[in-house]
């Protein structure tokens, strides 16, 4: 080598080593859950997903969870439990409402029938569900208290019909059409004869209208001549005797003739 010559040294590898991060209980308890919630119950939720997944979300380097891989599954337990409890309660609540709905609309113990065999809340809330609405039950997917206030209601109606002949029940409804229609049938006679009277009334005005026109045209007095039987003679309707005026007449007329010759 020449003297003064200057070599750089050679680079030696550094070995570094990553230290899982540490996370405190409450954090990871809180990103889990998260995780979890978002999820629901996807069954491929499994733990090491979850791990990947809260790795990704808190942008981490892979295997920076593995230590508090424990820690993850009693959360995920813990999470499933609580979910499994609320869930169990809510199908509780359901099955309480339909059971009391079936016992106020007298459909106890018919309903109730085998139900406890079924092995879930699940299948005991459908079973309930199709059997009361056969029954012809309306309602929603969860009785509400008007709804069942309205089926204890029509059963009690029922009750209290029960033991009366339909038969009654029919023919009072029958009578009591037959006389509403015997009062409409009666109530229609008495307004045709009354329209009878009033249209023959008004056809007699109408005739004497029209003679009364005919006698003033041929010039004939309003005071019509009439012939008194047994009289002989005629009387008008101030009643003056005509026929001797006209007899004078005559007679006079006749005695002139007479006196020509």
């Amino acid at each position: 080598e020449q003297a003064g010559t200057y070599h750089d040294p050679i680079p030696q590898p550094v070995m570094s080593v990553e230290r899982p991060v540490t996370w405190s209980d409450s954090d990871m308890q809180a990103t889990v859950t998260k995780l979890l919630d978002k999820a629901g119950s996807d069954p491929r939720l499994t733990p090491r997903i979850l791990r990947e997944k809260a790795e990704q979300r808190m942008n981490l380097l892979k295997g920076d969870l593995k230590p508090n891989r424990e820690r993850i599954k009693d959360i995920i337990y813990e999470w499933w439990r609580v979910r499994k409890s609320a869930e169990e309660d809510r199908e509780n609540g359901i099955l309480k409402s339909l059971v009391k709905l079936a016992r106020v609309s007298g459909n106890v113990p018919a309903a109730l029938k085998n139900l406890s065999d079924l092995p879930t809340n699940t299948e005991k809330i459908h079973t309930l569900r199709e059997r009361l609405r056969a029954k012809g039950l309306k309602f929603s997917d969860v009785p509400t208290e008007a709804e069942m206030a309205a089926a204890e209601k029509e059963y009690k109606l029922r009750q209290d019909l029960d033991g009366i002949d339909p038969s009654l029940i029919v023919n009072t409804s029958r009578n009591s059409n037959s006389n509403n229609k015997r009062a409409a049938d009666a109530t229609s006679t008495t307004s045709s004869s009354s329209s009878a009277a009033t249209a023959s009334s008004s056809v007699k005005q109408q005739k004497v209208s029209a003679d009364s026109s005919v006698k003033a045209e041929k010039g004939v007095p309003s005071a019509a001549v009439v012939k008194v039987e047994g009289g002989g003679g005629a009387s008008s309707n101030s009643g003056e005797s005509v026929a001797p005026k006209a007899a004078s007449k005559v007679k006079a007329e006749y005695s002139d003739e007479e006196a020509e010759f």
